[in-house]
């Protein structure tokens, strides 16, 4: 993986899926980083264009909050779990939408 500078901003060249640390961390192939930073634009779309996700962590899987924090939910461990991340990221953009 290389990240370059270009016009102010940084650019991921010969991404690879990529596993670290038994799952711990795992990079997005080029493909993905694209598929993924949409994914969290259409939920986010205040931050659209100024970030490209380029991997996760949790063994290819999302802990996310039961209650999202735009909610009222609390930033503790009892309110976190263990879900697919495409769903995860899909319900919490549709509730995100609905809830402005």
């Amino acid at each position: 993986m290389l990240l370059k500078n270009i016009q102010g901003g940084l650019h991921l060249e010969n991404l690879k899926s990529i596993d670290r640390g038994k799952g711990v961390f795992s990079s997005f192939s080029t493909d993905n980083v694209k598929k993924w930073t949409e994914i969290v634009e259409e939920g986010y779309p205040e931050f659209a264009g100024q970030f490209q996700l380029f991997g996760y962590d949790w063994l290819g899987r999302c802990i996310g909050y039961k209650i999202p924090l735009f909610l009222g939910g609390e930033d503790v461990i009892v309110n976190l779990e263990d879900s697919d991340m495409e769903v995860y990221w899909y319900i919490v953009s549709e509730i995100k939408k609905r809830s402005e």
